[in-house]
């Protein structure tokens, strides 16, 4: 039941932001989707915009407040992705001009910023009543003596569970921009070089920022525009905690 409401909020909320981003009483507004954090709240996404937008949605936390980019998609048609709030992601398909749409989403962020960013409350969760658990409690019975007199034996308490095994090393996914043929850095220049240079399928989109100082909006759309032609690939690799310390420290 929780879910239900939890998911009839998004779809309020979605709804209102739709009957926002109207421009000469004509929707804008053909897809949309919500998250907060990497979690999705709200979509009704094509399978076709959901499939080009998979291997990016780890990096649009990434964004800044007020951040917005567009990606092609079809048809006359782009992906606009707005950073609405410090946690959540707007992302619409629209075919207006990308200016109308960006002066619209402004008055989106005004308006439901806080209510994107609170989110719909969490349902309330009943506190376990205090006292012992069962599991602590002695076992206690009264026994009869061969003289008639009852006698009362208490179990000992069942022993501790024993100690936990330790962890084990934690693994995390990242989606790894690879670039398919490397001669090809011979033909740009500036950011898209310097960019292009460490797709190689060791460095996330955020590990790219931060070496390049590039803003994570503009390496988003470079690596967007040569993945559609083929270019570069993004590749789902993974990397343990350990690695993740050493590249910190590497990085102090």
């Amino acid at each position: 039941m929780a879910g239900a409401c939890l998911m009839s909020s998004n779809e309020e909320l979605a709804q209102k932001i739709r009957n926002t981003l109207f421009v000469l009483n004509m929707p804008m507004v053909k897809e949309m989707a919500i998250y907060r954090g990497r979690q999705q709240v709200y979509s009704d996404l094509t399978p076709l915009s959901s499939s080009k937008l998979a291997p990016f949605t780890e990096s649009f936390m990434l964004l800044g407040i007020g951040d917005n980019l567009s990606l092609a998609l079809d048809a006359g048609k782009i992906i606009v992705i707005s950073k609405i709030s410090e946690k959540t992601v707007l992302i619409i398909v629209t075919d207006q001009r990308i200016g109308t749409v960006l002066v619209k989403l402004k008055e989106v962020i005004d308006k439901y910023g806080k209510e994107l960013e609170e989110g719909p409350a969490p349902p309330a969760v009943r506190a376990p009543k205090a006292g012992v658990p069962a599991a602590e409690k002695a076992v206690v019975a009264t026994v009869p003596t061969a003289k008639g007199i009852p006698v009362r034996i208490e179990a000992a308490p069942a022993p501790p569970p024993p100690p936990p095994a330790p962890p084990a090393p934690s693994i995390e996914t990242f989606m790894a921009p690879t670039l398919v043929d490397k001669t090809l850095l011979k033909n740009y220049s500036g950011d898209e070089k310097k960019i292009l240079s460490l797709c190689t399928g060791r460095f996330s989109i955020a590990e790219i920022s931060k070496k390049t100082k590039v803003a994570a909006r503009i390496i988003i759309e470079i690596i967007y525009r040569f993945a559609q032609d083929g270019t570069l690939e993004l590749r789902e690799e993974k990397k343990t905690g350990e690695e993740e310390a050493v590249d910190f420290l590497k990085g102090l």
